[in-house]
């Protein structure tokens, strides 16, 4: 990018641009374009010269499309016929100029305002006051070129430099856009650069405004100085570009970036979805604790209540309410661990039991046996099915008319056999509930009966130490175990809270990549493999638009050639203060620019 910086801030120097020097080739034309403008920016007068270089041989052909040609360095010779020129070169270099009517390719257009109001050039002359001028190019090489796989308006790329000399008696605060002011003291020099259809090739919002150059600054008694402009398409060429060769492996990696935040985001929501489920699960484990916890407590206070009440109480050592819930309760128990037993497991293993019962019965045996016959006799279960609808099909209909009596047989066999198997299973499933019911609940009420009036009645004051000692020691255990829950249950709240945090930390996280990912990674990928992929194909078309273009002239087909424009506004002097000398008038020496001037005239 040095490389187009250099070449940008050399064209700031127009000396150093009339001087360039153009690379030898078998055959080369290095033309300079001479525009005369008015004060407007409007072509008066157009001379191109031209430089032909590498003529070797006694006749050298061009072409051209100039007027009003001469040779403006020797006596050389020319034949011109159908656009092609051939000089009497002898081998030497030729230089020779023309006319022209042709739009060229850069044009100008120069507004002037004095204290912000439009004025003409002769209103504006020996005024004061703040003084604009807006310096607008327009770029007339319009080429469509495919673009990114579209058909793109671009134009060849020129960079113009701007040129002109204030002087420091009469003007002040010299300002200008797009470039810079430059002063010895006396005189300030203010350079501008404008790129007229940089912008609208490549659609780069800070390019804006570049085909534009202002200059402003105070004056005690305006006078319009000359105002030079060297445009040139050579601006950038292929080299400068070399840095686009590396974009594409940045492409590759971009992808694998993309690639990489993508599997960290899928991995973060994983995590996230983890996370949630262990919250839940503590969540319900801490509730399972908080629960054992709470019921820990009951029956330890119950306990102790129990024990302080068996202390006290010099009645019975049970009476028969006491009896009746401890019976109950051992009732109940039982109960439970019946239900409990009946799985559904247990029950189909009852049921399988109860049909093998059944195989063995003599009825069920027959009635298998008829069904076995049937089937051997054509009588399928799809065929009683078929033959069972509503509409038969009309191939089946003799079929089933034919089998009418085995088929009503089947289907009476097959209900039975269901009946009897249903009934079987029911039954034994059912008995042994409430077999086992009845067995657990009677024996569970007599036993603790039994023992509980056995106790009651032999040992009353034995069973009431030992029943207090009993309790004691079962109310220590449980309240060890009551304060161990309660650690256990306050450790759980805390892995909950530590999950909930850890939950919603993981989340943040997951946000956060989401957001990261979004973006900033699909960001700098769109970015990649968007916007700077599309700009590296336009800066290539506009190298090759630049390379491209040679001459503004026609040029013979196997010459290089280069072309610069330069455009001067000729100065416009307040009234001419002339000094009295001897009653002689002597006018005021000219200056440089007044002599380059004089080339035009």
């Amino acid at each position: 990018m040095n490389k187009i910086v250099n070449k940008i801030m050399s064209l700031g120097v127009i000396a150093g641009l009339l001087l360039e020097v153009v690379p030898i080739y078998a055959l080369s034309k290095d033309e300079t374009i001479y525009a005369k403008l008015d004060n407007n920016g409007q072509v008066s007068k157009v001379i191109i010269s031209e430089h032909l270089e590498g003529t070797n041989l006694e006749e050298t052909e061009d072409k051209t499309k100039l007027n009003d040609i001469k040779n403006i360095n020797g006596d050389e010779e020319y034949l011109l016929k159908d656009g092609k020129i051939i000089w009497k070169t002898k081998g030497k270099d030729i230089y020779y100029q023309g006319t022209t009517q042709d739009e060229l390719p850069i044009s100008l257009n120069v507004k002037y305002y004095l204290n912000n109001e439009e004025m003409s050039i002769s209103d504006m002359l020996g005024k004061s006051g703040t003084v604009k001028m807006v310096l607008k190019f327009s770029n007339n090489e319009k080429h469509y070129m495919i673009v990114n796989g579209k058909n793109e308006l671009l134009y060849t790329p020129f960079v113009v430099a701007t040129t002109t000399i204030l002087s420091n008696t009469a003007n002040k605060n010299i300002k200008v856009t797009n470039g810079r002011v430059v002063t010895n003291g006396t005189s300030s020099v203010v350079v501008a650069l404008t790129t007229p259809g940089l912008y609208e090739s490549m659609h780069i919002d800070k390019l804006k405004g570049m085909d534009t150059c202002e200059i402003t600054y105070e004056t005690d008694n305006f006078e319009l100085s000359s105002i030079y402009s060297v445009a040139t398409s050579k601006l950038i060429d292929s080299t400068d570009f070399d840095v686009f060769n590396k974009i594409d492996s940045l492409y590759g990696s971009i992808n694998t970036l993309v690639s990489s935040s993508n599997k960290i985001k899928n991995g973060s929501s994983e995590l996230l979805n983890g996370a949630s489920k262990l919250k839940d699960g503590v969540s319900k484990l801490k509730d399972g604790i908080s629960s054992s916890y709470l019921g820990s407590k009951q029956i330890r206070d119950s306990l102790q209540a129990s024990i302080n009440m068996l202390q006290s109480d010099s009645s019975a050592a049970i009476d028969s309410t006491t009896l009746s819930y401890i019976k109950n309760e051992a009732v109940n128990g039982a109960k439970e661990a019946i239900s409990s037993k009946f799985t559904d497991e247990y029950k189909a293993q009852i049921a399988a039991l109860a049909l093998s019962s059944l195989s063995q019965n003599e009825t069920y045996q027959k009635l298998k046996g008829g069904i076995k016959k049937l089937e051997e006799a054509g009588v399928t279960k799809e065929l009683v099915s078929s033959c069972s609808l509503d509409e038969i099909d009309e191939s089946l209909q003799g079929t089933c008319m034919n089998y009418a009596n085995y088929i009503k047989e089947y289907s009476t066999y097959s209900q039975m056999i269901t009946l009897m198997e249903e009934t079987a299973k029911q039954t034994a499933v059912s008995t042994a509930i409430n077999v086992s019911g009845t067995v657990a609940e009677q024996t569970a009420g007599m036993v603790s009966e039994s023992v509980a009036l056995k106790v009651s009645e032999s040992a009353k004051e034995k069973a009431k130490s030992e029943t207090t000692k009993s309790l004691n020691t079962l109310l220590q255990a449980i309240s060890e175990l009551t304060s161990g829950l309660n650690q256990l249950n306050l450790g759980a709240v805390e892995l909950d809270n530590g999950t909930i945090a850890l939950k919603d930390g993981i989340s943040a996280l997951d946000s956060g990549i989401s957001q990261f990912n979004n973006e900033g990674i699909s960001k700098i990928s769109n970015v990649v493999n968007g916007d700077v992929k599309s700009l590296e194909e336009r800066v290539k078309a506009l190298v090759k638009l630049s390379e491209e273009y040679n001459t503004f002239d026609d040029k013979a087909d196997d010459a290089k050639g280069e072309s610069k424009i330069i455009m001067v506004i000729d100065a416009v002097k307040a009234p001419s203060k002339n000094v009295i000398v001897n009653d002689k008038i002597i006018e005021e020496k000219k200056s440089l620019w007044d002599k380059i001037k004089g080339l035009f005239k």
